[in-house]
């Protein structure tokens, strides 16, 4: 049996690293934004110093609630692996979101095409908001979560949701990428979906470490603390380097977005 099978079988933390992507998909994905090809020009997310202040700027206009009703196993899973990695169960909490994420995908693509730009983190939100009034602020950032993940990597066809190769090359224009590092150009929907997966483990930590909480889940919330800390060492070091498989870290985000989503729960 191939190893792609033998790890489909596994653990999602464990397939999750050794699954790599098939030849059709790399060459989409690790191929750099053409935004000539759609009349654009380049527009950056705000700096890591504002980006929090304008997110829940947002929040409190639209008046969002927050109720705390998310497993951390669940999330664990689906942060470590897309779906079509492993044969595991999907909670239906993240998988009943699925019909929202194409019509949020379109949303966004048209908005960038009327600016001629690039949708920054902060509008992504808005434009959630705006299409999804009825949501709270965790299902708001579970479906961009999904949308953006799936735009940026098309491996979650088991959750539901599946898009064409020009969705995906489009995506690259219309997405805003994080202008922190030398490789900002590289890959801003993998940034943009690592961000908005890191905000929802940074939730589903900090949401089970209110007060009054019970010593299981303060010890748990700790360790996957530590462990969501660590994404980019441990995926540079077992993806990438023991099993070879192309990509790059996106250490700023992931820290970013998790830091953000911790935020959101005060």
């Amino acid at each position: 049996m191939a190893l792609v099978e033998i790890a489909r079988k596994l653990p999602p933390v464990i397939a999750g690293a050794l699954v790599p992507y098939s030849p059709e998909l790399e060459k989409i994905i690790y191929q750099p934004p053409d935004y000539q090809k759609y009349g654009k020009k380049i527009w950056y997310n705000p700096p890591p110093e504002t980006i929090l202040e304008e997110i829940t700027r947002i929040i409190k206009e639209k008046n969002l609630s927050f109720p705390i009703s998310i497993k951390k196993r669940d999330i664990l899973n689906y942060f470590v692996a897309f779906a079509d990695q492993h044969a595991f169960p999907l909670h239906p909490s993240l998988t009943s979101y699925t019909p929202k994420c194409k019509e949020l995908l379109g949303k966004i693509l048209d908005a960038s095409l009327k600016l001629q730009r690039p949708i920054t983190i902060p509008e992504q939100l808005k434009i959630a908001t705006e299409t999804f009034p009825n949501l709270n602020l965790l299902e708001i950032i579970i479906v961009l979560a999904h949308t953006s993940r799936v735009a940026a990597r098309n491996c979650d066809s088991r959750i539901g949701i599946k898009v064409t190769k020009s969705e995906m090359e489009e995506w690259k224009t219309a997405v805003s990428p994080f202008g922190y590092t030398k490789n900002t150009l590289n890959d801003p929907a993998g940034d943009t979906y690592h961000f908005w997966g890191a905000v929802l483990a940074g939730i589903s930590v900090r949401t089970k470490r209110i007060k009054g909480t019970n010593l299981y889940e303060e010890i748990t919330g700790e360790v996957l603390e530590l462990f969501y800390r660590q994404t980019a060492p441990l995926t540079n070091l077992i993806r990438y380097k023991i099993f070879k498989h192309a990509g790059l870290t996106h250490d700023t985000i992931d820290i970013l977005g998790f830091e953000i989503g911790q935020a959101l729960c005060f």
